[in-house]
């Protein structure tokens, strides 16, 4: 029993540090699949296959956390203990925290930090809205962290400087006018989404006015 796919396992020992985490299982008789959170037992009552995907994920910790600077504003799944199972949220900011916490996950609007952090297939991924039929990436509701670089959409009428976007770095002192784009949805914390509303703005508003 489980011939085949305890030698497909075996392979994934091979190659992958945590194989089962590319496998899920379900009782027989249920419909829903769960993931592995373990070396699979085999159990007689149940199915196991592994996930429809070929997606990996990255992982993170204290040794390597500077490099995960990409990833903030982007989902991934956090856990003090990757034994104990992962939970997503918005990663905000990676730091060298005093009690040894590098990477502050946005949960609820708060940031609590945690010791570990990897990819998963919604890190690459982001909430969208609908404007008049079109998908947009959705735009930050929570202030970022100070000091979080961030990216500013202009909806002006014009775009006689050409920059209809632009950088800046969230300050510890938030002003006015940060609060305003904030409340009026126009901070992004990646230039592609930013750039996602530039060209839409530009294609259904500037492009007719001329």
């Amino acid at each position: 029993m489980f011939k085949e796919k305890r030698k497909q396992y075996a392979e994934d020992c091979k190659n992958y540090e945590r194989p089962w985490e590319l496998w899920e299982y379900k009782a027989i008789g249920v419909e829903t699949w769960k993931p592995l959170s373990g070396e699979p037992i085999w159990h007689a009552d149940c199915i196991y296959r592994r996930k429809q995907t070929t997606f990996v994920p990255k992982y993170y910790s204290g040794l390597n956390w500077r490099i995960a600077e990409h990833l903030i504003g982007k989902t991934v799944e956090y856990t003090d203990s990757p034994d104990y199972g992962w939970k997503s949220g918005q990663l905000k900011i990676t730091v060298a925290h005093k009690n040894g916490y590098h990477f502050g996950v946005n949960i609820c609007g708060q940031t609590d930090f945690y010791n570990y952090i990897r990819t998963c297939e919604e890190t690459f991924k982001h909430p969208t809205i609908n404007i008049c039929g079109v998908e947009l990436p959705k735009p930050e509701t929570v202030a970022p962290e100070p000091g979080t670089v961030y990216w500013v959409f202009r909806n002006t009428a014009t775009d006689r400087d050409g920059r209809l976007y632009y950088s800046g770095i969230w300050s510890k002192y938030v002003s006015k006018w940060e609060e305003e784009s904030l409340k009026n949805g126009a901070i992004h914390l990646t230039e592609e989404r930013a750039k996602a509303w530039a060209d839409w703005w530009k294609t259904t508003v500037i492009d007719k006015m001329k």
